[in-house]
């Protein structure tokens, strides 16, 4: 692993953290993939959504900024092989604990988050 590309997908990261937390869907849209599906089990239930779709629940919901929630979203681990890579995170927030984990491509020198899982627990 280059730390150089490590350094850009952390900053990745806190970019599509920073779009959550303050509901950005600017900085969203720049972080991922254009036309990824983002899969999931939430309160016990399979989730689906395309980019879009995602973007307009995120657009439409007041933000864990908004309601005063702290800022405590962190990254547990990187694995990259070469131009892919996969990254763990804690995101804890309106409610909840979820747990991500974001395939990542870089391409032309830029990473992007290509796949979205998750599953949420109980705060």
């Amino acid at each position: 692993m280059k730390h150089e590309d490590i350094k850009k997908v952390t900053e990745l990261i806190e970019d599509y953290f920073r779009g959550i937390y303050e509901g950005d869907v600017s900085l969203l849209r720049q972080v991922f993939e254009p036309g990824i599906v983002l899969f999931g089990h939430v309160n016990g239930e399979p989730y689906e959504k395309d980019l879009e779709s995602y973007l307009s629940g995120v657009a439409n919901r007041q933000s864990p900024k908004e309601l005063g929630e702290p800022y405590t979203m962190q990254i547990t681990g990187i694995e990259l092989m070469g131009s892919i890579g996969l990254v763990r995170a804690s995101v804890p927030m309106l409610g909840f604990h979820y747990h991500d984990l974001l395939g990542v491509v870089r391409r032309e020198g830029q990473w992007k988050i290509v796949h979205k899982a998750f599953a949420n627990l109980p705060a």
